[in-house]
């Protein structure tokens, strides 16, 4: 009964079908269409809900939509929307003449041959499927596990052409997540995107970070059929990036990495070295003598003003000051449009306030100080609320 109740309950909230016409019209000179999707949970499993899928996709919504994509954004969705949303982009005839690429990102629980719902799975063949009938270059990207195994020191063809299929890890092996930074290998992409590299060398790049910065976690893996180059950052006039300089600083190095598998095996299988590959059950997983302490927030690197600049790791306890975070976040110069996308995207008020606060200091990177927020918080007669704030600054 409570399983029905609960996908009854999801399909309520969620599976409002999509409007390409309106999102066309809404962004009639985009280079592309992206879909971009989080799920944090799966129906009768026992491992723990993934936090940091929110934090990938709000990364790579704001990546694209700075890249010139029109993105659909949508979280914790079951296995019938997922397909209908899917189908519906691939299907759709009246385009404008801009969009050129179709992008498909993923970041939750992931099993052999297939990605996660609350309610089941879709399988990746499934996914193919679904875009055939597009022809233009297709790039998923996908942080998901893929197995039960984890990884040790030691091509197939499709139906579907013309596409780019990038995912964190090999066949049958796990991947990671930090609940604070996001998927190891996604950090490290949305950053990367802003590299003026064709996607190939980009993702390439980024393997290499992944490698010297998390060793013996995880192998990412490419399967691509594309027939043309493709470069995001010179099709988007090169943009600048979100990001500030220094940014791999930003990236999860904690040594508490959740692994985002459907199916954890039993302890120490496939595991001869526990001291480096971490058993795949256990939700915490990286080896501390692995990876360097829980680096800084991008805006307290350095490189702009760092005395009062917001950190990452405050941004849950501001949260809870901010009950009214939409007349905030108005005040603070945030559009309507921005706010109501963090509401349609984030289930609980919670989640809405972590949000806001994320894109708030993405945009504004050293400017988000704690007495800028304070100030504002002043001006709306919250003067409790400024005072806490102010006291997280003090005590750094």
């Amino acid at each position: 009964m409570l399983s029905r109740l609960w996908s009854w309950w999801s399909g309520q909230s969620q599976s409002a079908p999509v409007d390409m016409n309106a999102i066309c019209q809404i962004n009639p000179n985009a280079k592309g269409i992206a879909v971009v999707i989080a799920n944090r949970n799966t129906q009768g499993r026992t491992e723990k809900p993934l936090q940091g899928v929110i934090v990938d996709r709000d990364n790579m919504e704001r990546a694209l939509k700075i890249l010139q994509f029109a993105v659909v954004t949508k979280t914790d969705i079951g296995r019938d929307e997922m397909l209908s949303l899917l189908t519906a982009v691939a299907t759709y005839r009246n385009y404008p003449h801009t969009y050129q690429r179709m992008v498909m990102v993923f970041s939750g629980h992931g099993i052999k041959d297939a990605l996660c719902t609350h309610d089941g799975s879709v399988t990746i063949d499934e996914i193919k499927d679904r875009f055939k009938p597009a022809d233009c270059p297709k790039l998923f990207f996908i942080d998901a596990c893929r197995g039960r195994f984890a990884m040790k020191k030691d091509g197939t063809t499709s139906p579907l052409i013309d596409y780019l299929m990038a995912f964190s890890t090999m066949p049958d092996h796990v991947s990671y997540e930090d609940s604070t930074y996001g998927g190891y290998w996604m950090s490290l992409l949305s950053r990367k995107l802003f590299e003026d590299k064709s996607i190939f060398d980009v993702l390439t790049i980024v393997n290499a970070d992944l490698k010297k910065k998390y060793p013996k976690t995880q192998q990412p893996a490419l399967d691509s059929a594309l027939n043309v180059g493709v470069n995001l950052f010179q099709e988007a006039g090169c943009p600048q990036s979100p990001f500030l300089r220094d940014d791999e600083r930003d990236s999860p190095s904690t040594p508490n990495g959740a692994q985002r598998d459907a199916h954890p095996p039993p302890p120490d299988a496939h595991n001869p070295t526990p001291d480096a590959h971490p058993p795949p059950h256990d939700v915490h997983p990286s080896p501390p003598d692995v990876h360097p302490p829980p680096p800084k927030h991008d805006v307290d690197n350095g490189t702009k003003q760092t005395g009062n600049a917001i950190r990452e790791d405050d941004i849950v306890k501001i949260a809870g000051c901010l009950p009214e975070w939409q007349t905030v976040a108005s005040k603070l110069g945030m559009g309507q449009l921005d706010i109501e996308s963090i509401e349609n995207n984030n289930r609980t008020p919670a989640d809405q306030r972590k949000s806001f606060l994320r894109q708030w200091i993405w945009r504004d990177g050293g400017a988000a100080t704690y007495e800028k927020l304070s100030e504002v918080l002043e001006r709306l007669s919250q003067r409790g609320a400024a005072e806490r704030i102010r006291g997280f600054a003090q005590r750094k």
